[in-house]
């Protein structure tokens, strides 16, 4: 079986993927945008666009600030919502990854209560599930129609470590068309062995355990995760070297143990999920992507 699977890894080349029907696999593995960028978006080979920002952008500048015409206006949320699309927009062309690594919100302030006059900003932060991001390894991914256009890579491996007090480190994909991905390509599959290798080599790790949930187990579970990822189970001294805030109540393995047997709400799901080895649990993941 493991055999037959190299072989059907070798056959997700680099001409295969090249040559198969862009938009059938955009459907197979989740490109489908988050917010919908124009025609003339930074993802289309022709690059005239950037000329006539002022002319397309109406509520923003290319520094992410409003324009003298709405820093000071009272915004409706139709107004905001469309303020924050073409700062989405204007972000992904700085860069089109991070743009999905970001939470962007319009702020209205009050920056003189007696007038009444308002002054705009925008704000950008980290969003919460990207917060706590140990390592990534950035990738083309030939599957998308703009590969060959793009000269910044399209496709991120994330690694992040969990925020629920246990020693885990979540492995997500994040594509420049759609953020994260709902499933991975096989295609995909080689480049996430690398990131992982890459991952164990700078933090010096050596038999770590897995856990993954397979796609329809995904999609069908309510308070389930839609969206591919991969579960590694770390050291724990590992967690609190890069999560010092874990330390606070975590000292060492110890008082972990105690912590586990009084204060139950605490639920360590690294346990409920049983976890295997890379090699015993490779070929689980591989046969559940796309193709």
């Amino acid at each position: 079986m493991f055999r037959q699977n190299n072989a059907d890894r070798q056959n997700y080349s680099q001409n295969d993927a090249q040559n198969d029907e862009p938009d059938k696999k955009r459907q197979k593995y989740g490109l489908h945008s988050n917010f919908k960028l124009s025609s003339n978006s930074v993802l289309d080979s022709d690059t005239s666009w950037r000329d006539d920002r002022q002319q397309r952008f109406k509520f923003m500048t290319a520094r992410l600030d409003f324009t003298a015409e709405y820093l000071h206006s009272n915004l409706s949320t139709q107004q905001k919502d469309h303020a924050i699309r073409e700062a989405k927009e204007i972000f992904c062309d700085l860069n089109a990854l991070m743009s999905h690594l970001v939470d962007i919100r319009i702020i209205s302030l009050r920056s003189d209560t007696i007038r009444n006059v308002v002054t705009n900003v925008v704000s950008v932060r980290v969003r919460p599930d990207f917060a706590t991001m140990l390592y990534y390894e950035e990738f083309q991914d030939l599957l998308a129609t703009d590969a060959m256009q793009l000269k910044e890579p399209n496709l991120l491996f994330a690694f992040m470590i969990s925020t629920q007090l246990e020693p885990i480190v979540t492995i997500v994909a994040v594509h420049t068309n759609c953020g994260k991905l709902i499933n991975l390509h096989a295609s995909h599959f080689s480049r996430l062995q690398t990131a992982i290798q890459n991952f164990k080599q700078k933090f010096g790790l050596q038999d770590e355990l897995y856990a993954y949930t397979p796609y329809v187990e995904r999609q069908t579970k309510s308070w389930h995760s839609k969206h591919w990822h991969l579960k590694m189970r770390i050291p724990t001294d590992m967690l609190l070297r890069y999560f010092p805030s874990s330390s606070i109540l975590i000292k060492n393995r110890t008082t972990l143990d105690n912590i586990k047997k009084c204060l139950e709400p605490i639920n360590y799901n690294f346990e409920l999920q049983p976890m295997t080895h890379w090699k015993e649990i490779e070929n689980d993941v591989f046969n559940d992507l796309q193709r």
